[in-house]
């Protein structure tokens, strides 16, 4: 797996979260920031890039946070991820659901 966003590949770097297969799976506190509301959770969480597509999907696969009425899955383009250097990774969206929101990724050291 190559990630095609460079806020993704420094996250994925910095964090040496990538396994020898070139799988991206890891544990991670998320905080999710939506209509005045502060959730935090702790999620597994899976990274892939689909590199003829320029598409990077973050995946978070703990159902507690489908049971908030929130997504679980979100991808370049769609989403703005950004970096912050060796703390987190942002991702920032817009959907009628939710309004603006705000997820962070805080991996386990």
């Amino acid at each position: 797996m190559k990630p095609t966003s460079i806020a993704m590949s420094h996250f994925i770097e910095d964090f040496n979260l990538m396994n020898a297969q070139g799988i991206v799976n890891f544990m991670a506190d998320v905080e999710i920031k939506f209509q005045n509301t502060i959730s935090k959770i702790k999620s597994e969480v899976f990274i892939l890039s689909v590199n003829p597509k320029s598409v990077d999907s973050v995946n978070l696969l703990n159902t507690e946070i489908s049971d908030l009425d929130f997504p679980v899955m979100f991808q370049s383009g769609r989403e703005v991820f950004s970096y912050i250097d060796n703390v987190c990774l942002m991702i920032i969206g817009n959907n009628a659901e939710n309004g603006r929101y705000v997820v962070s990724l805080f991996p386990e050291k």
